[in-house]
C-alpha cells in the first residue's frame, strides 16, 4: 500500500474549535457510555503524540458540552474501537480480512496498566479497571488505552470508520461487546481519524483490476462518496458538495443511512 496514500501537512490547522448543539433530550441518566473511534492506519503513526494527546481534552469537551454528565455520572464506561473494517477481502497492506471490524480494542500503550476486560470502568469518578483501582486518573487511563492503538499504526488505509462505529454499538453483530452500551445511559462518541469516511457498501469497492473506480487509493472514498459541480478527477476547487446517493452511484454508505442505524440502536 505504500505511496498510495497521501500525507497532509498539519501544521497550519487551529489546535481547537467550539462546536455549539442543542442535545436531543432531557432525562436523568444513570451513567455516561464514551467510545473513541481512533484511526490507527499508517498514514497517521506520525500524527499519535498530537492526536493521542487530544483524547483528554475531547472529554473534557463532552463533559462541557453535556452540562457536566460525565463528572457527575456515578458511572462511566469508556471504550475504543479503531475504523479498521478490512478492504473487502482484497489484500493490501496494513488491511487484513474484516480488520478490527468493530470489536472494542484493550491493548494499552507501553509502560500502561493492562486493561482487565474491553473497556475502562469509572465509578464515582475512579478508574476500576486498570491497574490498581485509582492507579490512573480518567484522564491517564483513557491516554493509555487511545494511545494503545496509535502505537499499533498498522491498520487499513480505507478508514470506514461510520461502518465501524455502527457494528460496535450492535451486539447482535459484536457479541464481543455487550455491556458496553447500557440502556439507561447516554452515549457519546469521539472520531479521532485524519481522512474521509470510506464505508463502503460494495466490497467491488475495493477491486484493484477495475479501471473504472480510478487508482487504489483514498482518493476513492472522496471521487464515490461525494459529488461537487464539478469533475472529482480535474483537478482544482469544488463547489456544493455533498454526500453522493445511492442513486448518484455512491459505493460507500451515505452518511444518513449510517446515523439512522446507530440511532435505531441506541435510541
Amino acid at each position: 500500500m505504500a505511496g498510495c496514500f497521501s500525507i497532509t501537512d498539519y501544521d497550519n490547522l487551529q489546535d481547537s474549535r467550539e462546536e455549539t448543539f442543542t442535545l436531543p433530550y432531557v432525562q436523568v441518566l444513570a451513567g455516561f457510555d464514551v467510545l473513541f473511534v481512533v484511526d490507527n492506519s499508517q498514514s497517521t503513526e506520525y500524527m499519535l503524540d498530537s492526536i493521542g494527546g487530544m483524547a483528554p481534552g475531547m472529554l473534557e469537551g463532552i463533559d462541557s458540552a453535556t452540562d457536566g454528565a460525565l463528572a457527575s455520572s456515578p458511572s462511566l464506561q469508556i471504550g475504543v474501537i479503531t475504523p479498521d473494517m478490512g478492504s473487502g477481502g482484497y489484500g493490501y497492506s496494513g488491511c487484513y480480512g474484516s480488520g478490527d471490524n468493530g470489536v472494542l480494542q484493550t491493548i494499552t500503550a507501553d509502560g500502561c496498566p493492562t486493561l482487565d476486560g474491553s473497556y475502562i470502568v469509572v465509578e464515582g469518578g475512579v478508574v476500576q479497571n486498570m491497574g490498581a483501582i485509582g492507579e490512573l486518573s480518567v484522564e491517564e487511563a483513557v491516554q493509555c488505552l487511545v494511545d494503545g492503538q496509535r502505537e499499533r499504526a498498522a491498520g487499513c488505509g480505507f478508514e470506514q470508520p461510520l461502518a465501524a462505529l455502527a457494528k460496535a454499538l450492535d451486539v447482535q453483530q459484536t457479541p464481543q461487546n455487550t455491556g458496553f452500551l447500557r440502556e439507561n445511559a447516554g452515549l457519546a462518541v469521539v472520531l479521532m481519524t485524519d481522512e474521509d469516511d470510506c464505508s463502503a457498501s460494495e466490497p467491488l469497492f475495493f477491486d484493484p483490476t477495475n479501471p473504472g473506480l480510478g487508482p487504489v487509493s483514498s482518493f476513492r472514498c472522496f471521487e464515490w462518496g461525494v459529488t461537487c459541480d464539478q469533475e472529482p478527477r480535474i483537478p482544482g476547487t469544488k463547489t456544493n458538495c455533498r454526500p453522493r446517493t445511492q442513486a448518484e452511484g455512491a459505493l460507500l454508505f451515505e452518511p444518513e443511512t449510517m446515523a439512522d442505524r446507530i440511532l435505531a440502536i441506541k435510541g
